[in-house]
């Protein structure tokens, strides 16, 4: 069977070394780059490590991992740029033979000094090595840690030929060999810091040291990307998920069923059950939409409570709304969409849309997986490994069995204020099943109405209007109120906090 279209994280570091050696020594003619945009969680947006000047820019599509199969876009009709974050943004659907997993990209850096990891990047977890010698931060280099940005100060990055290593967790940037002198140079501890400013200025001193760093080993990898390749080669898959989603301490978790059907190339059906085992909402996949419905009727939210704008809508048509969404192949998430079959999930921890192809959009942050030996559930000898994400802020626990590599239990652990805990238990894992067509074949029958979620723009304040006072609990234990802000631009963030 051939590889789904969407390759890995790991494969696309590796297509990324592969390219470094034309990188560099384009590079040293005169500041132009050969390079590939990596893929983000939105299929629409790719990324660069080094920003290009939008001038005689040239971007082609490369599918399948192959440089030589690419097709060029042109600037303006299928792409835009912004060449200050550094990314690409596809403005249309590009008729393709197989799904884009990454952009190869032709262009002069705009400030060679300057390098976007696109993640958030934890204190202490970055080294540079130039020419052959490691940097220290607040000196030879800074970082800004909310953006995921790194600065290199030294001047040698200006020159012609200049040979750069960055590392950042498991994710590397390099235009060099990276040889065991320069691994060494990586591995060692860490320098005295230097104390520095940030993009914006604050000062670095003061920090608290890094909790030690999370150790990941080759055999936990190994076991890991073996259970990856387990989805990605099979067929067909199917099982069932005994969920509980909560927060540590919780007496009463949410706690949910789901059994799923799956198969290649694009083929999903998703049925939930509440606690009670009452089937409250199933997904259809059949190949190029998600289908969404559910049989006692859909969940109401606030807005369509008596009063409510929407209340007589819902009224009518509580029993027949369904939701619907286009899927390309590798590019959707079932993970994403179960929240909305009415049994109060949240995501699962494993996304099953990797069985399509799908790299989720935590893969970038996994710095770190280790191996803790061998156990048996339900009577099955399992290998059970750790994934660390963002240097230990999230944890997943998985067992997975030495049948199969595929998981039989899951726990999931992110680390904030308080623990929030997830736990999987799966059972009737079956490889290659034998599915009929009709799982995963669904139409809204005559006279259903498609439903989605409100404009966000009717939940705005109108130009001017004072906005309510509110307060919220801060990390360290204190309050925060609106109001203590006021006279300033206050800015929130509410996208997947912790």
């Amino acid at each position: 069977m051939s590889a789904p279209h969407a390759l890995p994280a790991r494969s696309l570091t590796a297509l990324f070394l592969l390219l470094a050696a034309f990188a560099g020594t384009a590079r040293a003619a005169g500041g132009v780059v050969g390079t590939n945009a990596q893929p983000t969680d939105d299929a629409r947006v790719f990324t660069l490590m080094n920003p290009l000047e939008a001038e005689g820019l040239n971007v082609s599509i490369c599918a399948g991992g192959r440089t030589s199969k690419m097709q060029p876009l042109e600037h303006g009709v299928d792409f835009a740029y912004d060449p200050l974050c550094g990314k690409i943004f596809l403005l249309r659907e590009i008729a393709f033979d197989c799904a884009v997993d990454m952009l190869f990209v032709h262009g002069r850096v705009r400030d060679p000094g300057l390098f976007l990891f696109h993640r958030p990047l934890a204190a202490g977890s970055v080294r540079v090595i130039l020419n052959g010698a490691r940097l220290l931060e607040g000196k030879g280099f800074e970082v800004d840690r909310e953006k995921g940005a790194v600065r290199i100060l030294d001047p040698g990055i200006q020159e012609s030929g200049a040979a750069y290593v960055l590392r950042a967790g498991e994710q590397f940037f390099c235009n060099c060999d990276v040889t065991e002198d320069v691994q060494a140079l990586l591995d060692a501890e860490e320098p005295a810091q230097v104390a520095g400013a940030q993009f914006a200025g604050a000062q670095f001193a003061g920090e608290e040291s890094p909790s030690p760093k999370f150790e990941g080993d080759a055999a936990g990898r190994a076991l890991y990307d073996a259970m990856i390749d387990a989805m990605w080669e099979a067929e067909s898959l199917s099982w069932v998920s005994s969920y509980q989603f909560g927060r540590e301490g919780d007496e009463h978790p949410s706690k949910a069923t789901y059994r799923i059907w799956l198969k290649k190339p694009n083929y999903a059906r998703v049925e939930v059950c509440n606690e009670q085992g009452e089937l409250t909402g199933v997904l259809v996949g059949d190949g190029d939409h998600f289908w969404i419905y559910w049989p006692p009727g859909k969940p109401r939210y606030p807005w369509e409570e008596n009063g409510g704008k929407y209340a007589a809508e819902y009224e009518q048509y509580k029993d027949s709304y369904y939701m619907t969404k286009r899927t390309p192949v590798g590019r959707h998430s079932i993970g994403h969409e179960v929240g909305s079959l009415g049994a109060g999930m949240s995501m699962t921890i494993l996304d099953p849309s990797t069985f399509h192809g799908y790299s989720d959009s935590l893969q970038p942050y996994v710095d770190g997986v280790r191996s803790l030996g061998s156990d048996a559930v339900a009577d099955e000898e399992c290998d059970k490994i750790e994934v660390s994400i963002m240097d230990h802020q999230r944890s997943w626990y998985l067992w997975l069995s030495k049948k199969d590599h595929l998981p039989r239990k899951l726990e999931e652990v992110v680390r904030v204020s308080f623990n929030l805990l997830v736990y999987e238990d799966w059972s009737e894992v079956t490889l290659n099943p034998e599915i009929a067509p009709e799982q995963f074949q669904w139409k809204p029958p005559e006279g259903w109405k498609e439903w989605d979620f409100p404009p966000i723009e009717e939940g705005l304040l109108p130009p001017g209007a004072e906005a309510p006072d509110f307060e919220l609990p801060a990390v360290d234990g204190s309050t925060i109120r609106l109001s203590d802000y006021r006279g300033n631009v206050v800015w929130l963030n509410k996208w997947r906090c912790g």
